[in-house]
C-alpha cells in the first residue's frame, strides 16, 4: 500500500528523518502520515481520535493521564500524537541484532566467511561508506542515489515535497505536541537541490527488505550494486528526479567482487529465529485478520502473490536497462 516501498522499522528509533523523504522529523510524528494518507488507513484525525476513545479509551487514559477529549480541533490533534507516540514506543522496542559482521568486529573471526571479508574491502573501496556510515550503516542524510521511479506511480520528487511536508506539519518535532522542543534537526526550507533525494537507508537486515529504492524496483542486491557502479541512472533519464550527487561516482567491479559485496551485506543481517511453518503461517493469519478489523474492513491487505508479480515486472524492466540501455 501507498506509493513507496516500505522501509524497515528496525533502526528507525536512530534516524533523524523518518520516510524517504522526510516527511517527518520524529518517530512519534511519522504515524500520522499513514494514518491520514488515502492509499493506506484513509482517516481523518476526528475519525482516528473516535475509534481511540471507542476501542481503547482505558488504556489511552492510564498512559497518558487523561480521557480521550474530540472537543476540539486542538484536542483531536494532541489524541493523534499521543497515538503516534505510543506507537513511536513500541518501534523502540525493535532493537537491532547483533549480525554475523559484529561477532566478527568484536574479534570472532569466523563469523564472516573470507568472501565476506573480501566484500567489506570492495565496499569501503567503491566508496559505499560515504553515504552508509555509522552503526547503522546510514548517514541519516538525502541523497540522488538514482533509484528509478515507479513508472505506474509516477515521477518521485522525494525530499523537496518531504521537508516542505514537515515544515508545515502540527506534529514536526519542534511543535506544541513534541515533549522535548529543543532536541529535534531544525527543518530547512525545500530547495531545488532536494529535487530526487532520499534518505539513506540502513543497511542493517538489508538482505531480507528486498525489494530496494524508494519506490521498490531494484529486486535483488546483486542488482543494487550493479546500478550503484553505473552510477545509478542517467541524470534526466524518465524514471528519475535526482540530479548528481557527489557521493555517488560510478566504479568498476568484476561478477567476483559483486558476489563478495553482497556476501557482506548479508553479513550485516542478523541470524533469522527459525519458526515452524505451520506456526508462522498462523501468525500471519491472525495478523491480518486483526489489521483487517482494526482497518473496518475499509481496505484489503496487499497479497504477496501480487507484490511479487509488481516486483518481477519492474525488475524486467530494470535489468532491460541496465544491461542493454545504459551502454548505449
Amino acid at each position: 500500500m501507498g506509493r513507496r516501498n516500505v522501509p524497515s522499522l528496525v533502526g528507525s528509533a536512530f534516524k533523524r528523518w523518518q520516510t524517504w523523504d522526510g516527511s517527518a522529523d520524529s518517530l512519534w510524528a511519522q504515524p500520522a502520515l499513514a494514518f491520514e494518507n488515502p492509499l493506506e488507513h484513509a482517516l481523518t484525525r476526528a475519525e482516528l481520535a473516535r475509534r481511540v476513545a471507542e476501542r481503547h479509551g482505558g488504556a489511552y487514559q492510564r498512559v497518558f493521564g487523561a480521557a480521550v477529549s474530540r472537543a476540539t480541533p486542538d484536542d483531536v490533534d494532541r489524541v493523534v500524537a499521543n497515538v503516534g507516540k505510543a506507537l513511536a514506543a513500541y518501534v523502540r522496542t525493535l532493537a537491532v541484532s547483533t549480525a554475523p559482521f559484529d561477532r566478527w568486529v568484536a574479534g570472532d573471526h569466523a563469523a564472516m566467511s573470507a568472501e565476506a571479508v573480501a566484500g567489506l574491502a570492495v565496499f569501503l573501496r567503491t566508496g559505499c561508506i560515504r553515504c552508509h556510515s555509522g552503526a547503522m550503516f546510514s548517514d541519516g542524510d538525502f541523497h540522488a542515489a538514482r533509484f528509478p521511479d515507479d513508472p505506474r506511480v509516477g515521477s518521485d520528487r522525494g525530499a523537496i515535497e518531504g521537508q516542505a511536508r514537515a515544515r508545515r506539519s502540527v506534529f514536526q518535532g519542534r511543535g506544541r505536541y513534541s515533549d522535548a522542543p529543543d532536541e529535534p534537526f531544525p527543518i530547512g526550507a525545500p530547495t531545488d537541490a532536494l529535487r530526487g533525494r532520499f534518505v539513506t537507508p540502513t543497511l542493517r537486515g538489508v538482505a531480507l527488505t528486498a525489494p530496494y529504492g524508494h519506490a521498490g524496483t531494484v529486486a535483488t542486491l546483486d542488482d543494487v550494486v550493479h546500478l550503484y557502479a553505473q552510477g545509478g541512472m542517467p541524470v534526466g533519464h524518465a524514471l528519475t528526479q535526482g540530479g548528481d550527487d557527489p557521493f555517488l561516482e560510478p566504479f568498476t567491479v568484476s561478477e567476483a567482487e559483486v558476489r563478495a559485496l553482497v556476501a557482506f551485506l548479508n553479513a550485516l543481517t542478523p541470524d533469522a529465529p527459525r519458526e515452524a511453518p505451520q506456526e508462522a503461517r498462523r501468525g500471519r493469519r491472525v495478523a491480518r485478520d486483526e489489521a483487517r478489523e482494526h482497518l473496518g474492513g475499509a481496505r484489503q491487505l496487499a497479497e504477496p502473490r501480487r507484490a511479487r508479480a509488481r516486483v518481477e515486472g519492474l525488475a524486467h524492466g530494470f535489468r532491460v536497462w541496465l544491461h542493454d540501455g545504459a551502454k548505449s
